[in-house]
């Protein structure tokens, strides 16, 4: 079954999970619904990303159970469904949804990979701690997190400081933006697949 799971993580507000692993035709077929948005995917030249937008569009008709909804951008790329405040993430093999209709809200997903260890320089400051791959992982998607949240102040990777945490397989982190001097509160979720993030404020 290509949806792993829905969660409610705060009053009003869920989060989906779906793997990515089947035929657009299979994808379709768990959701007869889907084929309503066939021309959401007609103009993607790429197989995987068509998948995305059906797996993510799978999501949204299993959360809200309403095949009406369609998913929009702002001048900024951002998703827009009408409603709901809403973000979206795919990884290798997965793809995440957010939604609520109370809270702003933003999510990561990243496949567990040690690519990460050649650009860490990129996004981890010298007075952040970062020794494991996960934790490393979990910067990243953090920081991608926080960036979505914020999309308005266009933050740099620098802008935003993570204070040390005990890594563990699900946890808090604090995350501080240093334009404005606000520190935001970040969830994490780690398995031997993927590291996620979210945060809702």
């Amino acid at each position: 079954m290509p949806l792993i799971s829905i969660d409610a993580i705060a009053p009003q507000c869920h989060m989906g999970l779906w793997r990515i692993e089947d035929t657009i035709d299979d994808i379709i077929a768990t959701d007869n619904r889907l084929a309503g948005v066939i021309d959401k995917i007609e103009h993607f030249h790429s197989e995987s990303r068509r998948k995305e937008v059906l797996a993510v569009y799978g999501l949204l008709f299993a959360m809200t159970d309403n095949p009406c909804l369609r998913i929009e951008h702002d001048d900024l790329s951002r998703p827009v469904i009408d409603g709901y405040h809403v973000s979206i993430s795919h990884t290798r093999g997965y793809a995440a949804l957010l939604l609520s209709t109370r809270h702003k809200v933003a999510i990561d997903i990243e496949f567990i990979s040690n690519r990460v260890e050649r650009v860490a320089s990129k996004f981890i400051r010298n007075d952040e701690v970062a020794d494991s791959l996960y934790a490393k992982l979990i910067h990243w998607s953090a920081k991608e997190t926080i960036y979505k949240l914020f999309a308005n102040e266009n933050l740099d990777f620098f802008d935003m400081r993570i204070a040390p945490f005990d890594q563990r397989e699900e946890g808090d982190i604090e995350v501080d933006d240093l334009k404005i001097e606000k520190k935001q509160s970040v969830h994490y979720l780690c398995n031997d697949k993927y590291v996620l993030t979210y945060a809702a404020i």
